[in-house]
């Protein structure tokens, strides 16, 4: 080959080069479905955007609740997702394991590992799916939202993935409740013998950390709390049911005392669930689903 030729020839890889790299950098990412991807010991569902590769979209995965014992991630219905969608924002509905007292299994730590390793596996590929995973935002609810809670002011269950929590952009929690802090168990203890809502919560609670109170150290997110550590902004959603209330009233301080960027919505004389299934709603009269849009938008 003469160096006419080598020179023609070298020309046309690198022109063949800058056009794949062109064609990859504008591949168009569709607002498909994917739904039980396996991560670890659970699966999760995808319900993506249409985007490119020079415009991924920002992230929110949602953690169901149910006491730790139950609920599954297709609570994360149709009517949310698609709102999400439609605000160009990919969201992922996220199973892990559940506690099951009758046969002694996925006590404490289990389903906070499991959280965190959904984390790295959607850090790990979310771009695949068109997401940005420098713009991952997490989101509970119920006892799900404590478990967020604890991801955010507990590095050591991200650090265990090789992830930190300044790789989380930010955490919304929905109508969270007193099992946030040693403080909030003991009132559960001593509340439980006279109510049987109170006595149903920290049933749940035992049946899920336990009775001692020297294995809850690492468990409950207002006590983890680190002015030294970053902490993801946290958007607070809840009821004004006292029990629920109080909790976020009192995390949100902690929060504050720490210098931690924290907002707060209360929304009066909403059913618990309706926390999760009005969003995306004509019902979502209180303005949650645009809150919680507008938070990730920021």
């Amino acid at each position: 080959m003469n160096k006419r030729s080598t020179s023609l020839f070298f020309l046309v890889i690198i022109a063949s080069c800058t056009l794949f790299l062109y064609c990859k950098e504008a591949t168009d990412y569709q607002a498909n479905d994917e739904f039980d991807i396996s991560y670890g010991n659970g699966t999760l569902d995808i319900h993506g955007v249409t985007c490119n590769s020079r415009n991924l979209a920002p992230v929110l995965v949602f953690i169901h609740g149910g006491g730790w014992n139950s609920g599954d991630k297709t609570c994360w219905s149709k009517n949310q997702y698609e709102y999400f969608r439609k605000n160009g924002i990919i969201s992922i509905s996220v199973n892990y394991s559940l506690t099951d007292s009758k046969t002694n299994k996925n006590f404490h730590p289990t389903h906070i590992n499991d959280i965190a390793a959904a984390t790295k596996w959607i850090y790990d590929n979310i771009e695949d799916y068109g997401g940005n995973r420098k713009n991952l935002y997490i989101m509970g609810h119920s006892s799900g939202a404590h478990l967020v809670a604890l991801l955010s002011t507990n590095e050591k269950y991200l650090h265990q993935h090789g992830l930190k929590t300044r790789n989380i952009r930010g955490i919304i929690l929905l109508d969270v409740g007193r099992y946030l802090s040693k403080k909030d168990i003991v009132f559960l203890r001593l509340e439980s013998k006279s109510s049987p809502f109170i006595n149903e919560i920290y049933k749940v609670w035992t049946d899920a950390f336990g009775k001692d109170s020297t294995m809850w150290a690492d468990a409950l997110p207002a006590d983890c709390i680190n002015q030294q550590l970053y902490t993801p902004p946290i958007l607070l959603i809840h009821s004004d049911l006292p029990f629920r209330l109080n909790a976020n009233k009192e995390f949100e301080g902690l929060l504050l005392k720490a210098e931690k960027d924290v907002e707060r919505l209360m929304v009066p004389d909403l059913d618990h669930m309706a926390f999760v299934t009005y969003l995306g709603t004509p019902s979502d009269t209180f303005d949650m689903s645009s809150s919680i849009a507008n938070f990730i938008r920021k």
